[in-house]
């Protein structure tokens, strides 16, 4: 047999390797195929927010608060004589107000107080009454009346009472019977034994004029009935 003729072991062995080559060929040229002609793009950079800067200074801390309670001291009414006399000290015309202005403050104050002594509110209806100031006496007395003190009632009753009226001191423009007899009637439910005394003598009063023919007075009687 002649040495030169290659034998079938390595007829096979140079196969596989020719084989093993090409298919390294094809899959680099695959590889290569597969890369993107462009490089890619780089992902956009996000946009970070940016926060304002916290002011330099801080705010004050608010102040805390007291936890001390003072009961506030109670109104009191400045007359129209009181008001003119410490106007002309200071050097300032006086405040100008119309009759029953100080009254009218004054009560609106003791509401928003809420702690209204009737006993103090009634003498300082008698100071007002004493001073001239009639209108601001009366809305004084009307307002301790209506609340229950029976010395206001009272103090009303008599003014408007026809056998005690007197038209330089009354807080009544005119004497009213009719007005008399409902402030007796409230002092009467307040307690005043004063009250009911002046009531009877009032209504005997009225039924003397009603039987002398006075018709006023005999519709009184009716309605007092």
């Amino acid at each position: 047999m002649d040495d030169n003729i290659p034998s079938s072991n390595q007829k096979s062995g140079g196969g596989s390797a020719v084989i093993l080559i090409v298919v390294v060929i094809a899959i680099t040229a695959i590889a290569v195929s597969m890369v993107p002609d462009n490089a890619e793009k780089p992902a956009p950079t996000a946009q970070i927010e940016t926060k304002e800067a916290a002011p330099s200074s801080t705010p004050a801390k608010p102040k805390e608060p007291s936890m001390a309670t003072t009961e506030p001291a109670a109104p009191s009414i400045v007359s129209p004589v009181e008001n003119e006399a410490a106007s002309t000290e200071a050097g300032t015309p006086p405040k100008a107000s119309k009759p029953g202005d100080a009254a009218r403050e004054l009560i609106a104050r003791l509401r928003q107080y809420g702690n209204i002594d009737l006993a103090s509110l009634h003498q300082e209806a008698i100071k007002q009454h004493q001073e001239g100031a009639k209108e601001d006496a009366y809305m004084l007395y009307f307002f301790a009346a209506r609340e229950g003190h029976a010395e206001s009632a009272l103090a009303l009753a008599e003014q408007a009472d026809p056998r005690f009226y007197d038209a330089a001191t009354s807080v009544f423009e005119n004497a009213d019977a009719t007005q008399a007899y409902k402030w007796y009637a409230k002092a009467i439910d307040n307690g005043s034994s004063n009250a009911q005394n002046a009531m009877t003598e009032l209504r005997k009063s009225i039924q003397q004029q009603a039987e002398r023919g006075d018709q006023a007075a005999q519709r009184l009687i009716l309605q007092w009935q």
